[in-house]
């Protein structure tokens, strides 16, 4: 009886620890689809306007624990790639941006009301930079790349765009 006793309460704890793990698995798997709004083959417009700038193809990688976007300007030869990844430890997105005119930021953020919101402020002395994708109404995906040059008191908007799917 004693047995039994042990071997149920053993079974039971197994059983907990589990689904505890099991939850805790789904609550992961579902930080890290935040982003996925943003996956598709897009053409990227000046917001407001029937002006194209460039072309952008986001994809997932690596078992869809990161976001790859490779995004090309039509009128310049300029071109950039970012990783994006949700780090569970600091319950965060993080970007890794570079481009062919040696830009390179690594920005942090998190996904609230329809926008993912990053910027590397904590981290640079000078310009810091945030950048804000926002879910439209209609599937569509605005981008505003922001620059501080006072800590985050006042920001100038150095970028504005409209990604709509090339179809």
């Amino acid at each position: 009886m004693i047995k039994s006793t042990v071997h149920l309460t053993l079974l039971f704890m197994f059983f907990i620890i589990c689904l505890s793990q099991e939850n805790s698995f789904k609550g992961a798997d579902f930080q890290k689809h935040q982003f996925d709004f943003w996956v598709g083959d897009w053409n990227v417009y000046k917001y407001s306007t029937d002006t194209i700038v460039g072309v952008s193809a986001i994809k997932p990688i690596l078992n869809h624990t990161t976001i790859e976007e490779s995004y090309q300007a039509l009128r310049h030869k300029y071109k950039g790639k970012s990783l994006n990844t949700y780090n569970a430890k600091k319950e965060q997105w993080e970007q890794f941006w570079v481009d062919n005119s040696g830009t390179r930021l690594h920005l942090k953020g998190r996904f609230e009301k329809n926008k993912m919101s990053m910027s590397d402020c904590e981290e640079v002395s000078e310009t810091c930079n945030r950048i804000t994708w926002t879910v439209l109404n209609d599937k569509t995906v605005r981008q505003e790349w922001e620059q501080s040059k006072d800590n985050g008191k006042t920001w100038n908007k150095v970028f504005d765009g409209h990604y709509k799917k090339r179809e």
